[in-house]
């Protein structure tokens, strides 16, 4: 399904597509429905007993890989906010921090009522059962992961009563969201059974069974976690970096460990979602990184950032953010650049949590003192981590981490250390999460951004959006909740509220 215009399908007020057009279409395109067939006709309070292999690997394809709930919940917001890519359809408004509720509600939707509520149905069949302790605690650490960036997207979210069918959940705070997940990933990887052989199999399409990859992956993602609520609790980020980097099997700690999906290429559903939306030609590589790799003389620029097709030069050139409709149409978009070559792939990889991170979250964890470790050598280790990715010649990488910009001090400031590994984090997130970069932009207030192209600033006034507004169908459908939600937000149900974690 390709996203075209905000108003792809007729809208109700709320900004939703009537279920009686979704059904119509689905009964008209059997085909291009048939991934969205279960979530549609179960019932929410009766839900039907699909077999947990087949819901686990739907929740990890659907969450990563469906090019519509990736369009919709990274590009077109995360994407552009933190600069990574710029939007070049004049139609198209979040680049200029205005609000598309029809685009946050279809993530809302999806995760509320697909890949959320299957991956909870695997840990409602698989819990009580001592012969399904392994694929409990998968299916344990993917809902962490799941809801994580549900409640980075948006806040106080439904959590506790949520993906059970209840129709007006309780909005949980976002300080007692993150403090259950830091429990669900220390009891997930306690609770793993290598003896045990009921497995997923084949349904495993993240890590293929294997118990050590799982449990680094666990640990990698609660060293995110602690590193997201440093700023706000720094006794919780201690204590859960300390268990994160100690816990059984230890982080994520090469390339060939990170968590990713690997699509085939072959069919929609199967194909990189970046590699898809690059095909819609609907956006260009953001002016912000196209200047910054300049600057740096990182040898990454001609694997991020393909030949502009309508330039005789062959240059690659960044786009503006933030540009209004009219300041679009008087640009010749086809003189700026998509994404490189292997953004452009179908079988590219599809990041869920890279080593390259980890190296950097064990650095930026170490400067702050909040675990033991050499930053600098952690912090070269995630810059040549993510330049091996891309086959960036050895030499390169040994004079790019030579150059003062790049290069590490240990008599810099712990301030110019983390500026440091901040920026190297966003350049390695480049295409591979967008909403990361975002996350830590917003806790950290780096790296460094440019103002918007439009005069006004756009819908903030030019401040990059600390939070997604709710979709504005919950004021009705859930409106108790809701409105005791909307009530906890400093500044209103806006781009302008930051979340617990964002106090910098």
């Amino acid at each position: 399904m390709r996203l075209r215009t905000p108003n792809t399908f007729p809208a109700t007020p709320s900004g939703l597509v009537p279920l009686a057009v979704i059904l119509l279409l689905c009964a008209a395109f059997v085909g291009a429905c048939t991934d969205d067939f279960v979530s549609i006709n179960d019932d929410p309070i009766e839900p039907t007993a699909v077999p947990e292999d087949l819901l686990f690997t739907r929740s990890l394809r659907k969450a990563m890989l469906d090019d519509f709930t990736w369009q919709v919940g990274e590009h077109l917001h995360p994407n552009m906010f933190v600069q990574h890519f710029a939007n070049s359809t004049p139609s198209f408004n979040t680049d200029r921090y205005e609000v598309n509720n029809g685009w946050l509600t279809r993530y809302w939707d999806i995760a509320y009522t697909d890949y959320g509520k299957d991956i909870q149905q695997v840990i409602e069949q698989t819990q009580g059962d001592p012969q399904k302790v392994n694929k409990l605690a998968q299916a344990r650490i993917w809902k962490v992961f799941v809801v994580h960036r549900l409640t980075d997207f948006f806040g106080d979210i439904p959590y506790s009563e949520a993906f059970q069918g209840d129709e007006t959940p309780v909005y949980d705070p976002q300080e007692e969201i993150y403090r259950d997940l830091f429990a669900e990933l220390d009891a997930a990887v306690a609770q793993f059974d290598p003896g045990q052989q009921d497995r997923f199999g084949s349904a495993d399409v993240l890590y293929q069974d294997d118990v050590t990859r799982w449990q680094q992956f666990a640990n990698s993602l609660r060293l995110r976690l602690a590193l997201r609520v440093s700023a706000v609790d720094r006794g919780l980020a201690e204590q859960q970096a300390q268990a994160a980097v100690n816990g059984p099997s230890g982080l994520i700690a090469s390339n060939e460990a990170s968590a990713r999906l690997l699509p085939s290429g072959g069919s929609r559903t199967e194909r990189n979602p970046l590699a898809t939306v690059m095909g819609f030609q609907d956006s260009r590589v953001s002016q912000t990184l196209e200047t910054t790799l300049r600057d740096l003389n990182d040898p990454r620029l001609s694997v991020y950032i393909a030949p502009a097709v309508g330039d005789e030069f062959d240059e690659r050139r960044g786009f503006p953010n933030g540009l209004t409709a009219s300041q679009i149409q008087q640009e010749n978009v086809a003189r700026f650049s998509i994404a490189g070559e292997v953004f452009q792939t179908p079988s590219n990889p599809i990041s869920v949590l890279s080593h390259s991170e980890v190296r950097f979250l064990q650095a930026e964890a170490a400067v702050r003192g909040l675990t033991r470790g050499d930053p600098g050598a952690l912090y070269e280790q995630g810059v040549e981590a993510v330049m091996q990715r891309y086959a960036v010649p050895s030499a390169d990488v040994e004079a790019y981490l030579a150059q003062p910009e790049v290069a590490w001090d240990p008599a810099d400031s712990d301030d110019e250390k983390v500026r440091k590994i901040i920026l190297q984090k966003w350049l390695a997130l480049f295409g591979r999460s967008g909403f990361e970069a975002w996350s830590e932009y917003r806790r950290t207030g780096l790296p460094e951004l440019q103002p918007i192209g439009a005069t006004s600033g756009g819908g903030t006034g030019g401040i990059v959006p600390r939070r997604v507004p709710y979709p504005e169908s919950e004021d009705f459908l859930n409106t108790e909740n809701h409105e005791a939600a909307v009530a906890r937000l400093g500044e209103g149900d806006t781009y302008l509220s930051r979340m617990w974690w964002d106090v910098e």
